[in-house]
């Protein structure tokens, strides 16, 4: 089932059907994340359908193009969030063979969604989600997604979000970043924070190489923190890594789980 979809009218109108794993490969360069996924269920893409005023005016031509795609996979057999949004269901299934079928008959992953980025911030993503969710084949669907916080466009389709807290050591290096003057926004601009902790003195900056050594060394990078300009290049991008790119699960409770 195909659906046709109309962004404003300065952009384009575009339709989406089912896919192939070609079209896919077309725009998986430009996701964040460059290992494939796992598997291939269905993959559905979004087309250029008519091109509007602003390409017209351009004299762009982008009747038949790729402008999206999305890959729905198989689930993993084990998730900490799902367990937290459906309280422990799959769980208490005893024998893993067990869960792992009713795991896999119940649920469908949205492992990528891809946008050109000519024709991001027109509403293509969110309507490759929800045509998924219209014609889901499964009684729930899932999504996990390190830039929940920036483009939220699985909830604006229709899907819960459930945000996994923080790890206690990891808020606490929060507020010790913050202290110094480094907010979570702030790590992205790296060799400016690196000059930034490197300005630190007397008692302040040995209590900053006290705090960042003890939170290196609880998250596993065992030679701690080295108070240099690479052992402080190395502590802004962990940072960054660990503490703003926190993921989000999606689900989605489809409507032949009850019987519609």
């Amino acid at each position: 089932m195909n659906s046709v979809l109309r962004t404003p009218s300065v952009c384009l109108d575009f339709e989406i059907s089912r896919g192939v794993i070609d079209d896919y490969k077309l725009l998986c360069g430009f996701h964040y994340r460059e290992k494939r996924p796992a598997n291939f269920v269905r993959i559905f893409t979004a087309v250029a359908k008519e091109r509007r005023s602003l390409d017209r005016f351009l004299c762009r031509e982008v009747r038949g193009e790729v402008v999206g795609v999305l890959v729905e996979s198989m689930p993993t057999m084990r998730s900490k969030m799902r367990d937290v949004a459906l309280k422990n269901r799959y769980s208490n299934l005893g024998s893993a063979g067990n869960q792992m079928r009713l795991v896999n008959a119940e649920f469908r992953s949205i492992s990528r969604v891809i946008v050109h980025p000519r024709w991001r911030g027109l509403g293509v993503a969110r309507g490759l989600v929800e045509h998924v969710l219209k014609n889901a084949t499964t009684a729930y669907t899932e999504a996990t997604a390190m830039m929940g916080h920036v483009n939220p466009f699985f909830e604006n389709a229709g899907m819960r979000s459930y945000v996994r807290h923080r790890h206690i050591y990891d808020a606490r290096f929060v507020q010790v970043l913050e202290i110094v003057g480094v907010g979570l926004t702030d790590l992205c601009r790296q060799r400016e924070m690196v000059v930034r902790i490197g300005e630190l003195t007397g008692q302040r900056k040995a209590w900053f190489c006290k705090e960042a050594d003890r939170w290196l060394k609880q998250i596993s990078l065992a030679h701690g923190y080295v108070d240099d300009v690479v052992g402080r290049m190395i502590l802004i991008k962990t940072a960054g890594l660990r503490l703003v790119g926190q993921p989000i699960y999606y689900l989605k409770a489809n409507d032949l789980v009850y019987g519609k």
